[in-house]
């Protein structure tokens, strides 16, 4: 991620920030969110444990991925199909995980390598 490295890990629990999180300029769609009673703040939501799937972005207090749920809605299920497989989420749950991937790749820069 944006040039990050990732050392060893002496705490249980990681807070997650993607680069920028906090100065993130992306689509703004917080308010409409907000009018729908939708947090959009994913901080309370996604955590990541060295003992949960190595560390990979979850749910709080699940062993869903981010990555397997964004998965799931980028292969076409719609909210209401993940929900339906997986009955303790909320589509804020969802909504969360859209979010974090959205901020963890706000600021990612491609340059191209020769070849």
């Amino acid at each position: 991620m944006g040039g990050q490295t990732l050392g060893p890990v002496d705490s249980s629990t990681i807070t997650l920030h993607p680069p920028d999180a906090y100065d993130y300029d992306g689509p703004t769609e917080r308010a409409s969110c907000t009018e729908r009673g939708l947090v959009m703040d994913w901080r309370d939501q996604i955590e990541s444990k060295p003992d949960v799937l190595c560390g990979k972005p979850c749910l709080r207090g699940t062993r869903l991925s981010v990555e397997h749920l964004v998965g799931l809605l980028a292969l076409g299920w719609s909210t209401e199909d993940v929900i339906d497989a997986y009955p303790g989420l909320s589509k804020e749950d969802l909504f969360a995980c859209l979010k974090f991937a959205a901020e963890s790749v706000a600021n990612e820069q491609l340059f191209p390598v020769g070849t």
